[in-house]
């Protein structure tokens, strides 16, 4: 059996510009940028369609997540920043817990064990530093948090919600509305992959504009 690939090794290698996005997806932002926001219940709509069916018997999920939830839209609204101290706090409610979600302290395996992201003592530094930041512009800063919470996978459990939530903090702090999450999660999203993670970025791009009723080529917009 052959060894597991580093994904978080393939992630750190990424090297992405975020503030330099590829010249074609430029006009996507500005035009996902000037949707006037509005509530959507995407996050709702995921966890009732998609998550709890996946987890039958998990007591009380469905009420951790929306009180989570209900605290990341909050920070977002008061233009409050999402750290660690906070993402963690929110994490331990998520899991239930009567604190703080600790970062692991382990390995961390995904893809049926295919995938590994190994734990190492400077590990909570560095993804502190990660969070400790925010991009300009709000979907690419979604994009990049929702990437470093599945690949750093900071947490023993729920680090697909936490992504999920930290979506949903960047695109409200930036005043977006949330796209159907369905399609954003479940597009693969191989480690190390730039051109997914710019396709990651026009996924909520054109979720915007068709959530907001807005035909892409009214705009010029050409669909790749």
């Amino acid at each position: 059996m052959s060894a597991p690939r580093d994904g978080l090794a393939a992630h750190r290698g990424l090297g992405l510009d975020w503030e330099a996005p590829p010249v074609e997806l430029e006009p996507w932002l500005d035009a996902a940028g000037e949707v006037e926001f509005q509530e959507t219940e995407a996050q709702e709509l995921y966890l009732t369609e998609i998550d709890l069916p996946a987890h039958v018997g998990d007591e009380g999920r469905r009420e951790r997540y929306l009180r989570a939830l209900g605290e990341i839209r909050s920070l977002a609204d008061a233009g409050a920043p999402l750290g660690w101290a906070e993402l963690s706090a929110i994490q331990g409610r998520v899991l239930g817990l009567r604190g703080p979600a600790p970062l692991r302290g382990g390995d961390a395996f995904a893809r049926g064990g295919q995938e590994v992201y190994p734990w190492s003592p400077g590990l909570a530094e560095e993804f502190a530093a990660r969070v400790g930041y925010a991009l300009g512009n709000p979907v690419l800063e979604g994009v990049r948090r929702y990437l470093d919470l599945i690949f750093f996978h900071p947490f023993d459990d729920g680090n697909a919600r936490a992504a999920r939530l930290s979506l949903e903090f960047a695109l409200r702090a930036g005043a977006l509305p949330s796209p159907p999450l369905a399609p954003f999660v479940r597009l693969p999203k191989p480690a190390g992959s730039a051109e997914r993670a710019w396709d990651l970025a026009l996924l909520i791009c054109r979720g915007v504009l068709k959530g907001a009723g807005v035909c892409p080529g009214s705009l010029g917009l050409e669909e790749r």
